[in-house]
């Protein structure tokens, strides 16, 4: 091999590497927060487990197609926007959920003040 084949292989290894790199550092960056928000929502047993099981489905599939995005090309691609957008949108669901389990477990809301 030739010094420039050489220099060619390195940098294709970089970045193969970084785009690794910046996959994983973004599951790590969401993963935890979303195990216990389901951990959550699950503990206060309001919620139907068919719910969390599809919640956590949806983020599973975001995160897959988040990280292929991430592999296939630099920049936006179809698999890293839909991979944000099912992300985003589990973690809002699950926001959602947790609320509702816990006014749910305080009793509900009572408009009698009202």
């Amino acid at each position: 091999m030739s010094t420039h084949e050489l220099q060619n292989l390195a940098v294709s290894q970089d970045i193969r590497n970084l785009r690794a790199t910046r996959a994983h550092g973004n599951y790590t960056e969401n993963a935890p927060i979303f195990s216990l928000l389901l951990l959550a929502v699950d503990a206060m047993n309001v919620v139907p487990k068919l719910f969390l099981n599809a919640l956590g489905g949806l983020f599973f599939f975001g995160r897959i197609f988040h990280m292929m995005g991430i592999w296939a090309h630099e920049g936006s691609t179809v698999g890293r926007m839909g991979g944000a957008i099912f992300t985003m949108a589990s973690l809002t669901l699950g926001s959602g959920m947790s609320v509702y389990s816990a006014i749910q477990v305080m009793g509900g809301v009572s408009m009698s003040g009202v």
